[in-house]
């Protein structure tokens, strides 16, 4: 979106403003305006991205939209997942679409390794041992043969045990998520609104400092403003985000969908708007971007 005013809307410093999505770029976000400075930007988005990502909702719908939504599977790939196999919990990582265990070396000495760094490592210590290439070669052999969904226990070579683990039940490994912090949606909320009102957002008002001082200080106990968690009704989900302007006065509320589900209603306490009502939706699977003039009944196609 266009942005005339010359101020950061949360230092007010004026210089070269940066491009913001309002929407983490993270879950697919397209809708971006430039009204942050490189430096908010950067600290919002490393702080509250960071905070998306390790969401165990966001990561459970990423799981289930990312064949409809491909962006989203970078977000899965790269939380830590969890697996079963024969030896208990395993850790790793999904990648290519594929589950990585970690490697380690336990307690007992016995290494962890994935599939296909085990053969270097089995040259490895042969090498080291002082093997002959024939036996080295050997052995290399043996593992090539190893089925891949299939537990073997074989020596592929004379005091070198190699167990062959196929793993199953992958998941996000849950004990390294947690809940999204609520400046998320109110942070979205708030830069939606900014579009409404443009470089008014900007004034020296109670309301709007109070709002900037949260931010600034990610501060989400403040009076300035409330996040309430609702409970999305749907009966048959397809992938898009959402925001709305709810209501202008006395205050203003502003709701804020993302994939689907997570539905947030951010009450602004101190502050209400003079501007046209707008309803944003990002349809994920078409890439496709609508706005809806609330008060005239309109829709713009943004982009697709």
């Amino acid at each position: 979106m266009n942005w005339s005013g010359t101020k950061c809307i949360l230092c007010l410093k004026k210089g070269p403003l940066s491009n913001e999505h309002l929407i983490p770029k993270s879950i697919s976000g397209k809708l971006t305006c430039r009204f942050l400075c490189h430096s908010c930007n950067s600290k919002l988005g490393s702080e509250l991205e960071a905070s998306v990502k390790r969401d165990r909702n966001i990561l459970a719908l990423a799981m289930r939209f990312q064949d409809s939504v491909p962006q989203l599977k970078e977000l899965v790939e790269r939380h830590p997942h969890v697996g079963q196999s024969g030896g208990g919990t395993v850790e790793g990582i999904i990648r290519n679409g594929d589950f990585r265990i970690n490697s380690e070396e336990l307690e007992d000495g016995s290494l962890v390794r994935p599939p296909d760094e085990t053969p270097q490592a089995i040259r490895t210590m042969l090498q080291r041992e002082g093997s002959n290439r024939v036996v080295i070669e050997e052995a290399l052999q043996r593992i090539s043969n190893l089925g891949k969904d299939q537990e073997e226990v074989v020596e592929v070579a004379p005091g070198i045990v190699i167990t062959n683990w196929p793993v199953h039940d992958i998941k996000p490994d849950i004990d390294k998520t947690e809940a999204m912090s609520l400046l998320v949606p109110a942070i979205v909320a708030f830069e939606f609104l900014a579009l409404h009102v443009g470089d008014a957002i900007c004034g020296d008002g109670r309301g709007l400092s109070e709002l900037r001082g949260v931010f600034m200080n990610r501060d989400n106990a403040s009076h300035a403003l409330k996040v309430e968690r609702l409970h999305a009704q749907v009966t048959d989900p397809y992938p898009f985000h959402g925001i709305v302007l709810e209501e202008k006065v006395p205050f203003a509320k502003v709701q804020v969908r993302l994939l689907t589900k997570l539905a947030f209603r951010v009450h602004f306490y101190h502050l209400s708007v003079d501007a046209p009502s707008f309803q944003y939706t990002h349809e994920l699977e078409s890439g496709k971007e609508f706005i809806r003039d609330l008060d005239s009944g309109r829709n713009y196609l943004l982009s697709c």
